[in-house]
């Protein structure tokens, strides 16, 4: 009960802040949540406490691959046309390729993107991720984004997977450095 109260909350401040001329049409499905995955090879360990409302939400995961869905909303309007600031797209497709290689130490080492077009509010971009190389500790992800067919973004995400969290690696023991 708690739960449906809470998605009707979000459902209202979503609906809220989108113009209703770029609101979902009412027999369009909602975006799938975390929760109710649609292909699931693998459990999500990795990411767990981002917002789905503004790095898309989960639809398939599968081994060195993973696909989301990001509706686009009025917080990440960019100017009075409506369109989208581009680093929601980007957040969304770093968030898709660790959700491909899904190692719960995973961080972003570089990207190499092309925005292709511009997206605007209310417009569902579909990101798909794979894994397009392994090696020891590092990972090639190819990320491509698209609204209905047409690729808006595309990139090479390199990603490193740290022995340990990010956060508790010393970088002075890294270095060699004495304290």
């Amino acid at each position: 009960m708690v739960e449906e109260q809470e998605e009707k909350k979000i459902e209202d401040i979503v609906e809220q802040f989108t113009p209703k001329e770029t609101r979902a049409k009412p027999n369009v499905e909602p975006p799938i949540r975390h929760d109710e995955l649609i292909e699931v090879d693998v459990r999500l360990k990795t990411c767990l406490d981002l917002d789905p409302l503004q790095v898309g939400h989960l639809e398939v995961l599968k081994d060195n691959r993973c696909k989301i869905s990001l509706v686009t909303t009025k917080s990440m309007q960019a100017d009075h046309e409506h369109m989208v600031h581009s680093g929601y797209i980007a957040a969304a497709a770093e968030y898709a390729a660790l959700a491909a290689i899904n190692e719960p130490n995973g961080m972003i080492f570089s990207v190499s993107s092309h925005y292709l077009a511009c997206a605007r509010v209310g417009d569902e971009i579909t990101i798909d991720a794979h894994v397009r190389h392994i090696d020891t500790r590092k990972r090639d992800v190819d990320v491509v984004a698209k609204i209905n067919s047409i690729k808006i973004y595309d990139a090479r995400i390199v990603v490193v997977i740290p022995e340990y969290h990010p956060l508790k690696i010393r970088l002075m023991d890294v270095a060699g450095v004495k304290e």
